[in-house]
């Protein structure tokens, strides 16, 4: 199964179109189930459209999901923007993905997917080059191979954590002298 998901939305449809135009061909080399979540900030008249294009292809399009990490979990392939949240769930789960990074107008998503990329945790698409045949084969290529990231490359999630020990850590312990605050002219 191949979940496809853009974050809020607003800017989901230039990639989720070109998504089901390629479709088809996929489909023809290979038994495929698509699923696709838009975001709550789609606008409706895009909305309509995907929806009116995937009914044909059988193709469940949602609106929110409440769960998107169990989508991601259970899928084979995720297609997805390069939003920090989505970007972090992908990588939480270990499963492979497609990250198609918004085209602006900040360089964020840019810089995050080509980072992972880098770092062999994601394959990406630019957007300037996304179109029915790309697609498709950037979505054959992430399910035709394993994406094995050595425990040692993983990105280390645990930033939470990581930030509450060395906050404790700063914390005066009984016993031990509290540091003297030299202000200047006192």
């Amino acid at each position: 199964m191949v979940v496809a998901m853009a974050g809020g939305g607003a800017d989901a449809y230039p990639m989720m179109r070109p998504l089901l135009d390629a479709l088809p061909a996929l489909q023809a080399k290979q038994r495929l189930a698509l699923v696709m979540v838009t975001g709550p900030f789609m606008p409706k008249a895009e909305r309509r459209d995907l929806q009116s294009r995937a009914a044909g292809l059988r193709v469940p399009v949602r609106v929110t999901v409440s769960d998107p990490l169990s989508y991601i979990e259970a899928a084979d392939l995720v297609i997805a923007r390069a939003g920090y949240n989505t970007t972090m769930e992908i990588l939480r789960s270990s499963t492979p993905a497609l990250l198609i990074p918004r085209p602006g107008p900040s360089a964020e998503q840019r810089t995050r997917a080509r980072l992972f990329n880098d770092r062999g945790w994601v394959d990406t698409l630019d957007p300037n080059d996304m179109n029915g045949s790309t697609l498709a084969e950037a979505i054959s290529h992430g399910l035709g191979h394993e994406r094995s990231v050595p425990a040692g490359s993983r990105p280390n999630l645990g930033g939470l954590s990581a930030a509450v020990q060395h906050l404790i850590s700063l914390l005066p312990t009984v016993g031990r002298e509290e540091p003297r605050l030299a202000l200047p002219g006192a």
